[in-house]
């Protein structure tokens, strides 16, 4: 159970458990950084590794269509796995079933249409993808009044695995392995893509009639028998759709939305049309053509004027840093109107700056999906060198070492493979190698600035953890010429912050103060930031500053309520005599009483008991 409140790996907030789904019990959260809602689903199922769950989400992960949420990030959080997902603002058709909402047949095609075009995508995906749970309560009206497909578990191609099951909604195959898995006898029949055609037929005919199906007593009522008003053809494809046997279904989402696409043909009202309408067209045709070709070349360009603003507004967040970067960028890859527009290479280039937003936030997970997506659209040295370094920094030094040996096949003479050597040397703790080999790679680049950066990056963080702050600093520095970056100012100031602590040094206080602040300035800072802003400004001495702080970590409290954030408003009210320390106290204390005991270990033990004696000073009793 996770409480209300509780911030996950500091990016996931819960609000509440909403319920329990197929695939296990449903919170809704908040992302921190996207500032967005997003749905937090436990996984029940406990028979799969870790690995193989994780292995399950990644591909997920990459499934990208307007129907269906984005998946996000998977947690292993207490011993239990979570996936994040986009939370769909609109109603279930079950809701719609429940509360006897008539929906016209016009609303209920298009929904149909939509259906079939997500799971031709999802079936089309390699390794193939099966939802494998499609019933009314899985399908979510947005608020824009289309369809999104929720809580699908994975099966690959031809199995015989069930990651969903729902009685009324299930397929008769899907049945008789679950119960050949009750008796613990092996099952001999595979499920396929033709199970979701079947669930799909059984879901619309529930819409259609409001009669609840059940496999138990199968076939249910023809929906000619009730008094639907829906056309005979829409009747037939429904029908086709949920046979029995899978032979006699449709053998493919895509096949099934042909058969929709074709409805009119098959209206005899329609036959008697056509040869009239072919004649009339003749008659038309060169006026038609001229009036579409100006249509087209005006779509065009505003398809092309659309996406370049958007581009544009991507780029401009990848400048700030800014944790929109993702979302703006998934956007634009979803689109399909830009399908004309957005070549291989500007899609490598979005999912490569969505990589480098998570590398620099020490997210190397999605760091390392996203480099890999642009991998396979756009193969060069600097994306195998990214790809592989949040490998690295992900702990899969073996996939890393693979990919080494790919670049040194393809690019000979590369420095990447140096400077790749370097990093797992850090990784592997073996600082004084990955010096090395950093400086010697650093006297051979001359007007390599991608790879100075990178090579001056690596030597700072090795001198940094031979606790030779200075040196390391004057790496950082080397860097930050080649390439400033949100990264670069936020491990300069750091490292700052770590020399002042060991040496008491006020100076080096107000360099750190200043290289937050200049980060808050130019790009979009981070909690973390905000807070070694604050506590720079404070171990500095510098008053001055001390409302500017404040300020900064009051608009944090409104982004989140992080009890960090609450220590240092504590400390910096007290500091500046503001009469609203006593109910920041308060506030903190709550908080902190809330977090898990993993939490709770995040806070330095220095400040805490800062707090708790500034807490027994203002509010007359102690903190616990």
């Amino acid at each position: 159970m996770l409480n209300n409140g509780l911030i996950i790996d500091n990016i996931y907030q819960i609000i509440s458990e909403i319920g329990s789904g197929g695939m296990g019990v449903i919170y809704l959260g908040y992302h921190l950084r996207l500032r967005k809602y997003i749905v937090l689903k436990k996984l029940k199922d406990s028979r799969k590794d870790i690995r193989q769950l994780r292995n399950e989400v990644d591909i997920l992960k990459g499934l990208h269509h307007s129907y269906l949420p984005q998946v996000y990030d998977f947690i292993n959080y207490n011993g239990s796995v979570y996936t994040v997902i986009d939370y769909i603002e609109g109603y279930d058709l079950k809701y719609y079933i429940d509360n006897n909402y008539q929906i016209t047949e016009g609303q209920l095609i298009k929904w149909l249409r939509q259906l079939c075009e997500v799971l031709d995508y999802l079936h089309s995906h390699n390794p193939q993808v099966l939802h494998s749970d499609i019933k009314p309560a899985n399908i979510i009206i947005t608020t824009n009044g289309d369809i999104c497909l929720i809580d699908f578990g994975i099966s690959l191609y031809n199995t015989n695995v069930i990651m969903g099951l729902s009685m009324n909604y299930s397929s008769p195959e899907q049945l008789y392995n679950y119960d050949c898995e009750m008796q613990g006898i092996p099952s001999t029949v595979n499920v396929d893509s033709r199970t979701d055609i079947f669930s799909l037929g059984v879901t619309l005919y529930h819409v259609m009639t409001r009669y609840t199906p059940s496999i138990k007593n199968y076939p249910p009522p023809p929906i000619s028998e009730f008094d639907t008003g829906y056309s005979e053809q829409l009747q037939d494809i429904i029908q086709k759709a949920m046979s029995y046997q899978p032979a006699d279904r449709y053998q493919s989402a895509r096949q099934m939305l042909k058969a929709v696409d074709n409805m009119k043909k098959q209206d005899a009202r329609y036959k008697g049309y056509v040869i009239v309408q072919i004649l009339s067209s003749l008659f038309c045709v060169m006026l038609i053509i001229g009036g579409v070709l100006m249509v087209y070349d005006g779509m065009s360009k505003t398809v092309t004027s659309s996406f370049q603003k958007e581009y544009s507004e991507f780029v401009s967040l990848v400048s700030k840093g800014s944790p929109e970067i993702g979302e703006k960028g998934r956007e634009i890859l979803n689109n399909s109107d830009y399908r004309s527009v957005l070549d291989d290479d500007k899609k490598a280039d979005i999912f490569h700056a969505i990589g480098d937003y998570y590398y620099d936030n020490e997210d190397y997970y999605n760091a390392a999906y996203n480099y890999s997506d642009c991998l396979s659209l756009k193969k060069s040295e600097i994306n195998y060198r990214d790809y592989t370094m949040a490998l690295i920094s992900d702990n899969r030094i073996d996939e890393a070492k693979n990919e080494i040996q790919k670049i040194q096949s393809e690019y000979s003479s590369s420095p990447v493979v140096s400077l790749l050597n370097a990093d797992i040397c850090y990784k592997t703790k073996d600082y004084k190698n990955a010096v090395s080999l950093t400086k010697s790679l650093i006297q051979s680049l001359s007007n390599d600035s991608e790879n100075l950066y990178t090579a001056n990056y690596i030597l700072g963080k090795s001198l940094s953890a031979l606790n030779q702050s200075d040196k390391a600093i004057e790496a950082y520095e080397a860097a930050r010429q080649q390439k400033e970056t949100a990264l670069i100012l936020r491990t300069i100031g750091s490292e700052q912050l770590k020399t002042a602590e060991q040496a008491d040094y006020s100076q080096e206080y107000k360099n750190a103060y200043n290289t937050f602040k200049l980060l808050d300035e130019k790009y979009c800072a981070l909690t973390d930031d905000i807070i070694n802003l604050a506590q720079s400004a404070m171990l500095a001495g510098d008053n001055s500053q001390y409302d500017f702080c404040k300020n900064k970590l009051l608009d944090e409290t409104a982004k989140n309520e992080d009890c960090r954030v609450y220590i240092m408003l504590c400390m910096l009210s007290d500091a500046t005599s503001d009469n609203q320390t006593e109910g920041y106290l308060k506030k903190t204390r709550e908080l902190y009483n809330s977090l898990s005991q993993q939490e709770k270990s995040y806070i330095s033990s220095e400040s805490l008991a800062k707090t708790k004696e500034l807490y027994r000073q203002y509010c007359g009793q102690e903190w616990e």
